[in-house]
């Protein structure tokens, strides 16, 4: 459910949201999105598919129920991505409290629903399954505020038609980011792979906990600065010139870096402290681990602000050689130092 919306969904949901204001100044912001809804509603076929030919070379995926896992596969995809899309849209519009309260409506849903579901039958595709349809029952609700305040006419000033869902200008960003996407996961989760190839599985839950501490946190943080400060900023530049975005990105970095410097030593020195609060006490000793977390969420926050400046050139081939050559170092480094110093080495 993770890897198919990293190659297709993360991709079409940026550009969507990058051109979510230049559509609404165009009037033609609910035609964009009802051609994004018929991307969702393709993907869940192509999705229960990939996992349904899945099943015959992975053993954990055939220790699920076979229907209810396409099902859920298909629905995760397509309701979540839906939910995703629109509340960000919301966001972008300047829309805030619906987006907010849309959002806490479909988590408190879910989690509801899933327990609930969970006591009548005890399985993950049971939890899932109520996770899914706590997001679905808010989307009709996004829907609504979105066409009462969308633009319904262009504006009268002339601008140069943003680029549509589907279309050639659409391909040529989404392309670039479904190899930064695949790059980026390497980046962050394919460690484990090699990692416990190159040690053992004791040694990949030490670290893998001892650097989410450090890692989770900042990642709560990134995300409230990324729906604060990013729709502001897409709203400043739209149908703006290279020039006037360059300009309206500067004063972003500074914001969104300032937040990072001091949020990041602070989770750093309070890691022991919370640790004894969400880990077991035989993990209490890798505490000091999360400094390593803080230092690579760190430095990723330092990449999405240049992620944000590719995404407002519409050109992220900028930052694709870059996120290829951290892949081959960081690939490198954990095959040879992973062995001789299996904590520091990743």
């Amino acid at each position: 459910i993770g890897f198919i919306p990293t190659l297709l969904l993360a991709p079409m949901g940026s550009f969507v949201m990058r051109q979510t204001v230049e559509w609404n100044d165009e009037g033609r912001l609910w035609r964009e999105l009802s051609k994004y809804g018929l991307f969702l509603a393709l993907l869940f076929p192509v999705t229960a598919a990939c996992f349904a030919v899945g099943r015959y070379f992975s053993a954990d995926i055939r220790a699920f129920d076979y229907l209810p896992l396409l099902f859920v596969s298909g629905a995760t995809v397509t309701f979540f991505g839906a939910h995703q899309a629109l509340t960000s849209v919301m966001n972008i519009l300047g829309r805030r409290i619906g987006y907010v309260t849309i959002s806490n409506m479909g988590l408190a849903l879910g989690i509801g629903l899933a327990v609930f579901l969970v006591g009548l039958r005890p399985t993950a595709e049971t939890w899932q399954s109520g996770v899914v349809i706590g997001y679905t029952l808010v989307v009709p609700a996004s829907l609504f505020l979105i066409y009462r305040v969308r633009n319904r006419l262009p504006h009268p000033h002339s601008v140069v038609p943003a680029a549509g869902f589907f279309s050639r200008g659409a391909l040529s960003y989404c392309l670039p980011m479904v190899l930064v996407s695949i790059c980026f996961w390497i980046q962050t989760l394919g460690y484990r792979t090699l990692l416990v190839a190159k040690s053992d599985a004791v040694t990949l839950g030490a670290f893998t906990i001892g650097f989410t501490l450090g890692t989770q946190p900042i990642v709560l943080i990134t995300k409230i600065a990324n729906d604060y400060f990013v729709p502001a900023f897409y709203r400043r530049i739209a149908h703006a010139n290279e020039e006037v975005k360059v300009g309206a990105w500067r004063p972003f970095v500074a914001q969104y870096l300032g937040l990072g410097l001091i949020v990041a030593p602070v989770i750093g020195a309070s890691a022991h402290f919370y640790c004894r609060i969400l880990v077991a006490p035989v993990y209490w000793q890798y505490a000091w681990l999360a400094w390593t977390g803080v230092a690579f969420q760190g430095f990723s926050m330092a990449y999405s602000a240049y992620v944000v400046l590719g995404q407002a050139m519409m050109n992220n081939r900028i930052v694709l050689w870059a996120n290829i050559v951290s892949c081959v170092v960081i690939l490198a480094g954990i095959y040879l130092l992973a062995a001789k110093l299996p904590l520091i080495g990743p």
